[in-house]
């Protein structure tokens, strides 16, 4: 329940700013991870990526979503277009925001993947696309 609510705040959001988000979970992979733990890393993969694609003309405009069960490790990923060069520090990326407060939504997915004693890769590709990965090992 806390993953549909907050979906749908996003894809209303989404919708309202001329940004196409789509989805695929499978939320029974989900359930022993904390709601409130959902909620942070849902909220930072989501918003980070909404911000990313924020600054591209609307038909760059895409963000997608996938949630999956896969050799006993739940995959999260996020897939959204960017423009630009992302610089990485330590293996995450640099924030592009001015205020020196921001960047803690990475730094959040990492803590949150670190306690369910997952890991998290950030990369672009070629097709400027940046990609997020959480392996999440099922307990």
């Amino acid at each position: 329940p806390t993953l549909d609510i907050l979906i749908q705040d996003k894809q209303f959001y989404c919708k309202k700013n001329d940004i196409i988000f789509s989805s695929l979970i499978d939320g029974e992979s989900l359930n022993f991870i904390d709601p409130m733990d959902i909620y942070s890393l849902f909220g930072n993969l989501i918003d980070n990526a909404i911000q990313a694609v924020t600054k591209l003309p609307v038909e760059k405009r895409v963000v997608q979503l996938n949630v999956k069960n896969k050799q006993g490790f739940v995959v999260i990923q996020t897939l959204n277009c960017f423009d630009g060069k992302v610089k990485f520090l330590n293996e995450l990326p640099l924030t592009t925001k001015n205020n020196s407060m921001h960047g803690f939504g990475s730094k959040s997915i990492v803590y949150i993947a670190n306690k369910y004693n997952g890991k998290v890769s950030f990369k672009t590709k070629d097709d400027n696309t940046f990609e997020v990965d959480v392996f999440l090992p099922i307990k």
